[in-house]
């Protein structure tokens, strides 16, 4: 889930097609939900979103992450996938920006770094193949990455 202009914007996992659910929060007491984003292509769940400025990356169950513009934040417009690798399934669990990069993992093999400074143009400039590490949480503080995995491993990037 993340915050952006009054609205909040959630991802839903579980069971495909993924959902990104649009709640304009303003005011808190007259919360309602405006939109509803259903994934109709090949995204197989939504995770995470992370919203950089304004545009709204999509964590999803694909190879892809799904980069959105939100100048109309009820009505996101598609602006483009970012190839991430991977396998369908493997399930970002966490997508955090930092710095001009959106860091990424998924729950079975891969840690990454694409470059969002400019979105229409952005890509993947690292990845690491974990083997199968079961990632649980992503957090950046300064120049450093920290990855919590399965088995109770914490690895510095």
């Amino acid at each position: 889930m993340d915050y952006y202009n009054g609205y909040c914007f959630v991802a839903f996992s579980g069971a495909a097609p993924g959902t990104l659910q649009i709640i304009d929060v303003d005011p808190v007491e007259e919360m309602a939900v405006v939109n509803q984003v259903v994934n109709t292509e090949t995204y197989m769940t939504y995770n995470d979103v992370e919203i950089v400025g304004d545009k709204l990356i999509l964590g999803c169950g694909d190879p892809f992450l799904p980069i959105y513009d939100l100048s109309d934040p009820e009505n996101p417009s598609f602006i483009r996938d970012v190839y991430r690798g991977g396998s369908p399934g493997g399930h970002p669990a966490e997508v955090v920006y930092h710095n001009g990069y959106l860091l990424f993992s998924d729950f079975f093999t891969h840690f990454g770094v694409a470059d969002i400074s400019n979105p229409e143009n952005a890509s993947v400039i690292f990845q690491l193949d974990e083997h199968r590490s079961y990632e649980k949480d992503l957090i950046v503080d300064g120049n450093h990455a920290y990855y919590s995995c399965g088995l109770n491993i914490l690895k510095l990037y």
